[in-house]
């Protein structure tokens, strides 16, 4: 009776988190939702257990063949999650795409120091770009673009102070 309990337990917290994903303009329908997902996951964990008593390995053995519970949001949630920019990384673009535009002035001014700082910025800015996953295909274009023109800057630079 404790392992039904335990059984139980782990399926009504999977409820929960669909529960609390469900649409709150819908809340009537949701006893029924949570009904039929509860009647389905039990269907699966019979079908694990092939005819013996079920055991927790059954129980989350059915919950990984449904869906998670994020699946369970509004499409609007999950596409706009899904499409938000990060602010930050938006930020950080920006930001050493002018520190970039300084380089440049330096490099037609002849300010030594400012090309170096703009051309690793851009570098700087690609690589963390690239390795976040949640930033946007325009966001890794310009970081790109920023990284190849920044690393030009300072090979001019470079060759400008040794020539």
């Amino acid at each position: 009776m404790a392992e039904t309990a335990a059984h139980e337990k782990v399926i009504q917290q999977y409820l929960d988190e669909v529960a609390a994903r469900l649409p709150k303009s819908e809340p009537g329908g949701h006893e029924m939702v949570l009904r039929e997902l509860r009647d389905h996951v039990w269907e699966l964990v019979s079908e694990q257990a092939e005819g013996r008593q079920p055991n927790l390995q059954d129980v989350y053995a059915a919950l990984a063949q449904v869906d998670p519970p994020e699946k369970f949001a509004p499409a609007a949630e999950q596409s706009a999650s899904a499409a938000a920019p990060n602010p930050r990384l938006t930020t950080l673009a920006v930001v050493c795409s002018g520190m970039q535009m300084l380089g440049l002035v330096g490099v037609g001014v002849g300010i030594p120091v400012l090309p170096g700082i703009g051309g690793f910025a851009a570098i700087a800015a690609f690589l963390l770009m690239r390795a976040r996953a949640d930033a946007q295909r325009w966001q890794l274009r310009l970081s790109a673009l920023a990284a190849a023109c920044g690393a030009g800057i300072i090979v001019l630079d470079i060759a400008r102070v040794m020539g």
